[in-house]
């Protein structure tokens, strides 16, 4: 199997407890049938520079697509990777 570990854990350094629901039903449900999965979250909001879902900078319908393009990218990679 491959795996991809990051080089600091930003959960245990910001004392932060997450589960994406959406993400862990996906993983649940695949495990159950014995399916592979994988799951590419994106976060749009960045508050320390003040851009979030309600304000906008002015590039973020280009960054926008260029981050889905990549994403989508990422996901067919990973897709043919053998495990």
């Amino acid at each position: 199997m491959n795996q991809v570990v990051l080089p600091l854990n930003l959960g245990q350094m910001m004392a932060a407890l997450v589960v994406d629901m959406e993400t862990a039903t996906t993983f649940a449900i695949a495990k159950k049938f014995s399916r592979k999965a994988i799951g590419l979250l994106n976060l749009s909001d960045y508050i320390i520079s003040g851009d979030t879902f309600y304000s906008r900078n002015d590039n973020y319908e280009a960054l926008e697509t260029e981050v889905d393009s990549r994403i989508r990218e990422i996901a067919l990679h990973l897709f043919t990777l053998d495990t």
